[in-house]
Order: structure tokens, then sequence, then C-alpha cells
């Protein structure tokens, strides 16, 4: 068995992305159900962890936030359901890594403040724009 590809994965999502936008109703359809997928994954993970009626920030990470329909069906399923949540900018491309350096420095012991995300996420823009790319 091959490994798993995820930038195939990527690539065929963005294909069927493009045909949503230009009107393809069941290439919307999907679109649609992935972030709707997405919506029951934070719901059901904020009501295990009891945080249904918490203020907690919620946000999406990787390419497929980069569709104008699965973002949109996403914020709008994230606050029915979670209307005490703070959404946040999805993490595309090398942003999205920013989580994981988080979660990295929290287990070093470090306090993680707002002030160190921003400082993480610029310093991953400035990598990702010096490499000239997007990510993915």
């Amino acid at each position: 068995m091959k490994p798993f590809d995820i930038s195939k994965i990527a690539g065929v999502a963005a294909l069927v992305d493009e045909e949503a936008e230009r009107g393809d109703a069941v290439a919307r359809r999907i679109m649609e159900r992935a972030a709707e997928e997405l919506v029951d994954t934070v719901y059901s993970l904020a009501r295990r962890l009891g945080m249904v009626e918490d203020p907690g920030i919620v946000g999406g990470a990787g390419s497929v936030f980069r569709s104008r329909i699965v973002r949109g069906r996403f914020e709008e399923g994230v606050k029915k359901l979670l209307p005490r949540a703070q959404l946040r900018e999805p993490l595309i491309g090398f942003r999205a890594i920013v989580g994981a350096l988080i979660i990295g420095l929290r287990r070093l012991g470090v306090a993680v403040d707002e002030r160190i995300v921003d400082k993480l996420e610029r310093s991953v823009e400035e990598v990702e724009r010096l490499r000239g790319g997007s990510g993915s």
C-alpha cells in the first residue's frame, strides 16, 4: 500500500472547489459537506471537553479553508453551534504549523500569550515569504 499523500487530496479539493464556484451543484455540495464535517468535529470536541458555552477561540487549519464555500459554511456553523466562540482566521500554508509550535512551547513550560502567538505567526509568515511560496 502506498503512503497517504495529503497534497494529492488537497489538489483534488482545489479542483472541486473551482467547479463549485463555476456552478456545479455536485461539487458545491461536496464542499458544503466538507465544511459541515469540520463544524461537526469542532462541536463534538467542544462538547467532549465541556466547552460548548465557553468563549474559546476557534479557527481552521489547512488549504481547504482557501475555499470561500468551506470557509463561509464553517463560520456559519460554528457561530450557530458555539455562539460564544471567537472565530480566528484559518491557518493556511505554513502558518498551520503555529499551533504545533504553541503546543510544543507549552509542553516545555513556556507561558504562551497573545504576544508570543503574534510573534510566531509573523516569523512563520516571513519564512514563507522568503521561500517564495504560499505553502499548502
